[in-house]
């Protein structure tokens, strides 16, 4: 019996080791973030940011955070009144003000925008 005590208190330390550890490895682990800028038929301009499940789009008005949702075409985020579809080169934004965010196409310049 008392030779598994040492045993034992060597390995707490190694479990707790390895549990702080594995935070760092699941932010590690994180999907990279993907930029993209598109310009629309109108002219207007508008930046996304793709982050795991999340879409943070940026126009010259400010930025918001859209979630992802289910569609049978592209990618969808929505939040509120905020729509915004990537589909393959094309994409659409409603709902957000500084539009019309129509047939809009990606682009090469980013945009940095006030945040509300």
């Amino acid at each position: 019996m008392l030779s598994r005590c040492p045993a034992r208190i060597l390995a707490v330390p190694v479990l707790l080791t390895m549990a702080a550890s594995w935070p760092a490895a699941a932010i590690a682990a994180r999907p990279a973030s993907r930029s993209a800028a598109f310009v629309c038929d109108s002219g207007v301009r508008f930046s996304v940011i793709y982050q795991g499940g999340r879409a943070r789009i940026t126009t010259s008005h400010g930025s918001w955070v859209l979630g992802r949702r289910p569609s049978s075409i592209g990618r969808k985020f929505q939040s509120g009144e905020a729509t915004f579809i990537h589909d393959h080169e094309l994409a659409a934004l409603n709902g957000l003000p500084g539009g019309p965010f129509r047939r809009c196409r990606e682009a090469g310049q980013l945009l940095t925008g006030a945040r509300p």
